[in-house]
C-alpha cells in the first residue's frame, strides 16, 4: 500500500457508504478542511464524524484553517463565482507554505484523505489545495 493524500467529499453519500470508500482506499487519517466542521447530514459534524472513524480505526484531524469563510461561500452560482472565490483561496495558500508541508508530510508518512462537503473537486476548495500541495492527490 502506497502512502499518499486522497482527496473526498461527502455530498450525496450516506455515512455508510463514505466510511466504505475510506475503508476501500485504506485511508488511514481523514483531514477535515471545512472552515467549520459542522454538517446538517447526520454523521458529518466534527464530534459524530470523529466517533465513527474512531470505530473503523482512522485517525482525524481538523484544519479550519485550510477552509473558506461562510460569508465567502455564500451566493456562489456561475462558474466565474467559484473562479473568483478560488483565486482570493489561491492567494491565501501561498502565504501558507509551512502548513502546506505539514499536509504533504503527512501524506509521505501515511493514506491522508482531504475532506470536504463537495462530491465534485472542481466546486470545492480541496481541489485547489490539491493542487497546491503538487503531490498527485489521488480524488475518490
Amino acid at each position: 500500500m502506497r502512502n499518499g493524500v486522497y482527496s473526498i467529499g461527502y455530498q450525496g453519500k450516506t455515512i455508510g457508504s463514505f466510511m466504505n470508500e475510506l475503508a476501500e482506499s485504506n485511508i488511514s487519517l481523514l483531514v477535515d478542511v471545512r472552515r467549520n466542521a459542522f454538517s446538517f447530514k447526520k454523521g458529518f459534524s466534527k464530534n459524530q464524524l470523529r466517533d465513527y472513524l474512531k470505530k473503523a480505526k482512522i485517525g482525524y484531524l481538523h484544519l479550519p484553517e485550510f477552509g473558506i469563510e461562510a460569508g465567502k461561500r455564500k451566493d456562489l452560482h456561475t462558474a466565474q463565482d467559484y473562479k473568483i472565490l478560488f483565486a482570493d483561496y489561491r492567494k491565501n495558500l501561498r502565504l501558507e507554505n509551512d502548513r502546506l508541508e505539514y499536509l504533504k508530510a503527512l501524506g509521505r508518512k501515511q493514506r491522508i484523505a482531504l475532506m470536504c462537503f463537495e462530491a465534485d473537486k472542481n466546486f470545492c476548495h480541496r481541489g485547489v489545495l490539491s493542487d497546491f500541495l503538487n503531490c498527485g492527490v489521488v480524488h475518490i
